[in-house]
């Protein structure tokens, strides 16, 4: 342990808390290279009493917000940039708890009998040592004058003469930034005063298990930036099956069997998460299973995990964005019954452009029959409570569908219009006539749930935070692909190309 983390202090009956060794094998940082061997001498935090009265709140960037900033980076031209923190928690701020944290040296230490160590930092394996980093972090960027994203505390932005000139993003001890030159020349120079950091990645490299590429602009096309898991998924194993077990598809897994299922369940819900959000309604089915699974489940995963290999090329492309920006979300959800109870809820939130949504009348305004659009976020569960219509079912899907959204309309107006208030406008498809029509009646029939759920949504559309409302019908419902094991194929196609399929002549705008 390093960083003046702790000094050494004789053993007076103090409570002290056991430590051990982390020992982790990295991929190499490069194709060709040998894997990287990390140790981490790490607290067992779980022997900490009152742990649960510690705050250990630390923020990390949302998926949605590094997607947002990767199409500034491309919208600006800037290379998105990578650096990591090395030691990063034993240079947070100094540990602060009411009565004083000692640990027992490991035998590798060569420590004395009856010596401990009283730490200043907080080490490794602690309940808050995220939370003295990230608070660390906060210090830097507020001196640089930097903003604080109010709708995700991972992104700071510095703003000058009304404009982003370097945007900030932080995952732990790894940073994603870009901007202008000066703005990069000055975060890097405070970031390596403050910190001991490893060297800067520009352009292509691998962010939290994402692989980044950056293409400049070149002659008409115009700067993006390309982001894909063929790596990771190329790290997926199958659930080993004889053929013995195959033939006893009802019989019930063993625990070891249930440990690779839970792993391949994992594995793909991260995949469909990050870069592949048509595996996920597959990939919500084998969650449900978690306690128990039949020999069938185990074959259901081999299947999902043969559709990811099959999708290891596929990535999302996130361009240059035009003026006019607005959110488009897509909704959808099926009723859960007490006699059914695997319906989904899912949602897809796209950026594109206002003016290919809606016209200045406010009717559909589809002008060549789509809109270009990249996908930013997306969400996808199990329906968490009972309804008993499937329009109570899209009400809901919808509010918190329209809640990420906000969030991301907050991040992205920062990142375009330079201001901590100025959302964008978000503009909502579902393919609900019902759940259309009732977002401008005052009828009260629903159930004091479903009412409630209806309220909000309308002060929503008054107040104009939900800009629009389209009906459409459910063949070009893009987020039935996320509720949907077989409706994935229009989710997927809008993913890859950028483009929405929105005729005027099939919609219905208010």
């Amino acid at each position: 342990m390093v960083q003046g983390a702790y000094v050494e202090v004789p053993s007076a009956g103090q409570r002290a808390l056991s430590m051990r060794w982390v020992l982790i094998i990295k991929p190499p940082a490069l194709p060709g290279l040998h894997p990287r061997l990390k140790a981490r001498l790490c607290v067992r935090g779980n022997e900490e009493r009152d742990k649960a009265l510690i705050d250990s709140f630390s923020p990390t960037v949302s998926r949605s917000t590094v997607r947002l900033l990767l199409i500034l980076l491309a919208t600006m031209g800037w290379e998105p940039q990578t650096v990591d923190v090395s030691t990063a928690f034993l240079q947070g701020m100094p540990i602060d708890r009411p009565a004083p944290v000692c640990v027992r040296p490991p035998p590798e230490a060569g420590v004395a009998r009856g010596i401990i160590w009283l730490l200043a930092k907080c080490a490794y394996g602690l309940v808050n040592a995220p939370r003295m980093w990230y608070e660390r972090v906060f210090a830097l960027m507020r001196k640089l004058g930097a903003v604080r994203s109010a709708a995700d505390p991972g992104l700071f932005v510095l703003i000058a003469d009304g404009a982003v000139i370097l945007a900030v993003s932080v995952h732990v001890e790894d940073f994603l930034f870009g901007g202008t030159a000066a703005g990069v020349v000055l975060f890097e120079s405070e970031l390596r005063a403050a910190f001991s950091v490893g060297p800067v990645a520009v352009g292509s490299f691998v962010f939290t298990g994402l692989a980044i590429v950056f293409m400049a602009a070149s002659g008409r096309s115009p700067a993006c930036v390309r982001v894909h898991q063929q790596a990771y998924v190329d790290s997926l194993d199958d659930i080993p099956l004889s053929a013995a077990r195959l033939a006893t598809p009802g019989a019930a897994v063993t625990s070891a069997e249930l440990t690779l299922y839970r792993r391949a369940a994992g594995a793909l819900i991260w995949a469909a998460g990050q870069t592949l959000p048509h595996l996920a309604c597959g990939a919500a089915v084998l969650a449900r299973h978690f306690r128990h699974a039949l020999v069938a489940d185990l074959v259901r995963a081999n299947k999902q995990l043969a559709a990811a290999r099959l999708s290891r090329d596929f990535g999302l492309t996130f361009r240059s964005s035009p003026p006019g920006r607005c959110l488009l979300l897509f909704t959808d959800s099926s009723a859960v019954t007490l006699r059914s109870t695997s319906a989904q809820t899912g949602f897809a939130i796209f950026l594109g452009a206002a003016g290919g949504v809606v016209g200045a009348a406010g009717s559909a305004a589809a002008a060549a029959d789509g809109v270009s659009a990249d996908l930013v976020a997306w969400g996808f569960h199990r329906q968490r409570r009972v309804t008993h219509s499937s329009f109570a079912a899209e009400a809901f899907g919808l509010l918190q569908g329209l809640q990420s959204a906000l969030n991301a309309a907050a991040v992205a107006g920062l990142f375009f219009n330079g201001s901590v208030g100025a959302g964008l406008p978000v503009h909502t498809f579902v393919d609900s006539r019902s759940l259309y029509d009732s977002l401008t009646s005052t009828s009260a029939s629903a159930s004091k749930e479903v009412r409630a759920c209806l309220t909000d949504l309308h002060d929503h559309y008054r107040l104009g935070s939900l800009a629009s409302v389209t009906c459409l019908p459910g063949s070009l419902q893009l987020a039935d692909g996320l509720t949907k094991p077989t409706g994935a194929g229009p989710l997927r196609a809008a993913a890859a190309s950028g483009w929405l399929p929105l005729p005027r002549s099939a919609c219905v705008t208010k």
